[in-house]
């Protein structure tokens, strides 16, 4: 009796065919407005495109309910305005609100997260799927920043399906995926150009035969005055400059070399710990919006292995925050 339960339910699983079918929908908003709490209307955003899944709704069934969560990483963070936000992982700046279009006969957008919305087809549907195909999107400005904030191949929905409004299905059938960027009138730039470059030359790789965490030896630090220009920002407004980047371990980045990394430091060499809001350089704009900082930079054993020879180059990314 145990297993005919189980196999029942399963049965009005729905289920992808092979991996889930992805909607990527891009996204870009100039906004002449930058304060917390700050969001632009509802923008459509629309791919087509239909898809076929198994298991219960491999066939024309009666009707489909559709149930969509957030995607995983994404926390609920109020609601209002007729918008359920969400703050995404990694970016301290925007939260995000979607609403997703169910097909068949329901023809409606609907909040994420729901459970179980039919889409009322009562057998006149085919079996290709079109839900999920077209969202409703809204960012919100979290924190004030400056210049560009990404949101990049950020999977930011699930789409589940079941032929039974009872049932709970346990594979997505379709994942929701988004590019969006928002910029802000507000800007700098530094006098060294979009690139910072710290060059070592050429180090010998016993050099990195120390403890993992620690300077490779015999290699001088350098150290750079950087020089940054503001627009549509205050004079005497205090920024700060911190570091972001992709493949980091603690307070260290790392380079395509997986045994070798690079620390970035201020002027009294503390370390700045990557992808940290709290960790930064503070600077004060001056009467002509401009300010500059030091950056310190020294080359360190990642794993305390002596590499390979040959070049390794990493990178980062400098993000400018008001205070």
């Amino acid at each position: 009796m145990t297993m005919l339960g189980m196999d029942t339910a399963y049965a009005a699983d729905c289920y992808p065919l092979g991996s889930p079918f992805i909607y990527n929908h891009e996204y870009t908003f100039n906004s002449a407005q930058n304060y917390p709490s700050y969001s632009p209307p509802w923008k459509d955003l629309s791919r087509g495109g239909t898809y076929s899944v198994g298991g219960a709704c491999a066939n024309r069934i009666q009707n489909t309910y559709f149930t969509f969560k957030a995607a995983p990483g994404l926390t609920p963070a109020g609601n209002d305005n007729g918008a359920q936000w969400f703050d995404v992982p990694n970016n301290d700046y925007l939260q995000v609100a979607m609403k997703v279009y169910i097909a068949g006969n329901r023809r409606d957008f609907f909040d994420i997260p729901q459970n179980a919305i039919s889409n009322q087809c009562n057998g006149s549907c085919s079996n290709n799927y079109g839900t999920g195909g077209q969202v409703k999107l809204r960012l919100k400005i979290k924190k004030k920043f400056v210049g560009q904030s990404f949101l990049v191949n950020r999977d930011i929905g699930y789409v589940y399906a079941a032929s039974s409004a009872s049932d709970i299905p346990s594979q997505p059938i379709v994942i929701i995926r988004l590019n969006a960027v928002m910029t802000v009138p507000q800007s700098c730039s530094f006098d060294v150009g979009d690139v910072i470059e710290f060059d070592f030359g050429s180090i010998p790789s016993s050099a990195f035969s120390v403890a993992a965490g620690n300077r490779a030896q015999g290699v001088n630090t350098i150290t750079k005055n950087i020089g940054i220009e503001c627009k549509n920002i205050d004079a005497q407004q205090m920024l700060s400059a911190r570091l972001e980047v992709a493949n980091y371990k603690d307070n260290i980045i790392i380079s395509d070399n997986p045994n070798v990394g690079f620390q970035l430091a201020d002027s009294n060499e503390r370390v700045l710990t990557p992808n940290n809001i709290n960790s930064f350089i503070p600077f004060r704009l001056d009467e002509n919006a401009r300010s500059q900082f030091i950056l310190k930079s020294w080359p360190v054993s990642v794993t305390g292995q002596t590499p390979q020879p040959g070049p390794v180059a990493a990178q980062g990314h400098i993000r400018i925050d008001f205070q």
